[in-house]
């Protein structure tokens, strides 16, 4: 991360932040967020925000279920790290349209928009 640091432009610093490491942790700027984009690359990582922070509603058709398999997309501030990762739905929390998944062991709290089904609950019968 060191290496960011290095590039970051004076006009992304935050007023208030003393350091560019704080002013990175302040952006939630971390190893996992930048992945994949070359050090020093400002407009792809300023991309990459403006996208994780995008409303997004996806429609699953017909509607998810407990049991099934889904893959978190980017958007509505969703946890970064959570991002492309593959989980079971556990169940559903209407109030805040939220579904709590299974990553692997790890819980999580996800909005339904950031779902798309990759496969249904193999309880159930019929195609995705």
């Amino acid at each position: 991360m060191r290496h960011w640091e290095e590039t970051m432009p004076p006009s992304l610093m935050i007023p208030g932040h003393a350091s560019k490491s704080e002013t990175m942790r302040a952006l939630g700027i971390t190893p996992q967020f930048v992945n994949g984009i070359q050090v020093g690359d400002w407009h792809s990582l300023t991309m990459r925000m403006m996208q994780a922070d995008d409303p997004v509603n996806h429609v699953n058709t017909p509607p998810l279920r407990a049991g099934d398999y889904v893959e978190v997309l980017p958007g509505n501030s969703v946890k970064w790290a959570t991002v492309g990762k593959h989980a079971t739905l556990m169940e559903y929390f209407g109030d805040d349209d939220k579904w709590g998944i299974d990553l692997t062991g790890i819980p999580s709290l996800v909005k339904a928009g950031n779902l798309k089904r990759i496969a249904r609950n193999p309880d159930e019968r019929g195609d995705v």
